[in-house]
């Protein structure tokens, strides 16, 4: 297998700055903005919150790292750790005990829920938009009995979750059919105890990364963005290779995109996720001119998925997970690359997910090396 001349296999970082295995100068490393702090999972499965401008090595599900990317989101859940009904949560038939159990990020502040009636159940009410999409999250843990565990999301309904003696992070998603929101708890069986903590509400389809609210104000978490990686001297205009090892946070229908460019749109290359469900796309333009392009149906795009896109003028190919998905016969290459960007060339549509693996070839890898590559 050829050597890449860029290589971003997630493992150190500092503020405003991820780190590339190669190349060894520091023109391969990446820069990062975020302004707000954010939380990650640490290899101990615990969660943890970070400062600003510190890249996020997040170990979620995963027995190694990925760099986590996410959009600007807003947490809508107030005194979201510490539940009790002083924090006024409304309380039927039902009580509710704080700092009863070791949380998800390692401190004594979950709380205990007990059902003293069938369907007992505690929720807060907060003014919402109609007609917008919210998603519901909290973590559960069961403590004692076995019956229906319930997670009120928005509208005044109970969605019945899957939770274990282990804490799981369970979620909801309902568009509002009026101007509140409602979250919390409801247990079917009188006599049940559940460990709770962490809600959150946010705008969307999915559950991002937990954020902490121990006020009555909403707490936003600001985008990630991470470009400028790489020089002249790092890319080749006449062949190469673009892998990624990648996750979709969501089949949410925005594009999100990885580009390798001349700094603007005229020469580019692209791998993205767009606006349909499920799928990983290439595009290649020279000179502002269509070039190439290419596009896969995965199994799911918010699992890890192997991908790769060849270059060489009047060949190009997309491979992904082993096999070569795409050919191109026609075409000329970009020229000019001089940066790898988390983002487009021109700045937007940044890419919002997972990133396990990231690499450039400075050649255009065989059938043999792009099936080792990707499989």
């Amino acid at each position: 297998m050829s050597k890449p001349t860029l290589a971003l296999i997630p493992s150190g970082q500092k503020a405003t700055k991820v780190y590339s295995v190669l190349p060894s100068d520091g023109s391969g490393d990446f820069t990062f903005d975020r302004d707000t702090v954010a939380t990650r999972v640490r290899k101990d499965g615990l969660i943890e919150e970070v400062a600003a401008d510190i890249p996020r090595l997040d170990w979620l599900n995963s027995n190694c790292p990925s760099l986590l990317l996410e959009p600007s989101a807003t947490q809508l859940a107030a005194f979201n750790t510490n539940i009790k009904s002083a924090n006024s949560y409304t309380l039927t038939d039902g009580t509710l005990t704080e700092n009863t159990e070791t949380a998800p990020d390692g401190t004594l502040t979950a709380s205990t829920f007990k059902a003293t009636a069938t369907n007992g159940q505690f929720q807060k009410v907060k003014t919402s938009t109609s007609g917008a999409e919210y998603t519901v999250s909290v973590y559960v843990k069961r403590k004692t009995g076995s019956g229906t565990v319930y997670l009120r999301a928005v509208e005044n309904a109970n969605t019945a979750v899957t939770i274990t003696d282990q804490w799981t992070r369970v979620s909801a998603t309902v568009t509002s059919t009026s101007t509140n929101i409602r979250y919390g708890l409801a247990l079917g069986t009188s006599g049940d105890e559940v460990y709770v903590w962490g809600f959150q509400v946010e705008l969307g389809a999915s559950a991002s990364s937990f954020i902490f609210n121990t006020t009555g104000s909403d707490v936003t978490r600001n985008a990630d963005v991470c470009n400028n990686a790489g020089d002249a001297n790092t890319f080749n205009d006449n062949e190469g290779v673009l892998y990624a090892e990648i996750a979709a946070l969501s089949n949410d229908g925005t594009s999100r995109r990885i580009s390798l460019s001349d700094g603007g749109s005229s020469d580019r290359l692209e791998i993205f996720y767009g606006t349909i469900a499920n799928r990983i796309d290439y595009h290649i333009y020279s000179g502002s001119s269509f070039q190439a392009s290419g596009f896969s149906l995965l199994s799911s795009a918010t699992d890890f998925n192997k991908i790769a896109v060849k270059y060489k003028e009047n060949d190009f190919a997309l491979w992904v997970n082993g096999t070569e998905a795409s050919t191109d016969p026609s075409g000329n290459t970009p020229i000019g690359l001089n940066k790898l960007q988390l983002q487009d060339a021109t700045g937007s549509n940044d890419f919002y997910g997972k990133v396990k693996d990231l690499r450039y070839y400075d050649t255009a890898l065989t059938d043999a090396e792009l099936t080792e590559l990707t499989t």
